[in-house]
């Protein structure tokens, strides 16, 4: 009888845990760089002055964004260099169209009030499989609106490190303590990498290359793109249930034949 008090408790955990989860990727299929090992390279054509940083010092902010957060992370490949340039107009289209396997970094006017970067990753695809990894971001140098100007150098490099986990595939997390956390106000940047946000990293990019997009032992990741559209039947729905429900009684009629094998040979 005891089964039969502890099988909802199954079922209800089932169901919880089914549905949690905390980060996302930026599409069903993610794209991702072949490996961690990501090259970083700074557009040498001066920002505004809505960032008044010369591209040598955003190469330094950048280095030390990739150093104190995701090159820390034990169980992830990760390891970015800032290494290198790029000549292109401060557009966020140009710098995208330079990148090639590496992130490109850049200005560009966002014109959003208190909107400090943005950044994302693309590529092309053969087969599912990401032939050209584009990762960009781009800095709001708008003389008027941007806050990076009056930002503190720990905030500007706490941005600097959340857009690049843009530029390597992962998406906004759920959860206020994380770097990756969609607000980026002065009072919510965190300066520290969560366990949530090493978990993202070491999906896409694991330690061990054949985990690589399986993600090994870390947090659920679920995707801004909706699924492929197919119908779903009732039965589909109920098919988690069904199995549990079944398993339970295989187990049931497990125990009783042993008890009735027990009891008719003593």
């Amino acid at each position: 009888m005891l089964f039969f008090f502890k099988l909802p408790l199954f079922i209800l955990l089932f169901f919880i845990t089914s549905k949690a989860y905390s980060f996302t990727l930026l599409w069903n299929i993610p794209p991702r760089f072949p490996s961690g090992n990501i090259t970083i390279k700074v557009n040498t054509t001066s920002c505004s002055s809505g960032v008044p940083e010369s591209y040598t010092e955003i190469q330094t902010l950048l280095k030390e964004a990739a150093d104190t957060y995701w090159n820390q992370i034990y169980s992830s490949s990760l390891n970015f260099k800032v290494e290198g340039t790029i000549t292109v107009d401060n557009d966020i289209d140009k710098i995208k169209e330079a990148a090639n396997n590496f992130v490109a970094v850049g200005c560009d006017d966002l014109g959003t009030q208190g909107t400090y970067a943005a950044a994302s990753l693309d590529c092309s695809k053969s087969n599912n499989i990401c032939t050209n990894a584009k990762g960009y971001m781009v800095i709001n140098h708008n003389t008027v609106n941007s806050p990076w100007k009056n930002a503190d150098r720990n905030i500007k490099i706490a941005v600097l490190a959340h857009e690049l986990g843009h530029t390597i595939g992962i998406g906004h997390s759920q959860k206020s303590y994380a770097l990756m956390y969609f607000s980026t106000s002065n009072s919510d940047i965190q300066t520290y990498l969560s366990e949530d946000d090493a978990d993202a990293a070491t999906f896409l990019y694991p330690d061990d290359p054949a985990l690589l997009g399986l993600g090994g032992d870390c947090g659920a990741v679920a995707s801004t793109q909706p699924n492929p559209s197919y119908e779903k039947t009732f039965l589909y729905g109920l098919s988690p249930l069904i199995g549990l429900l079944f398993g339970g009684f295989l187990i049931l009629c497990t125990k009783r034949s042993y008890s009735f094998f027990r009891k008719h040979n003593s």
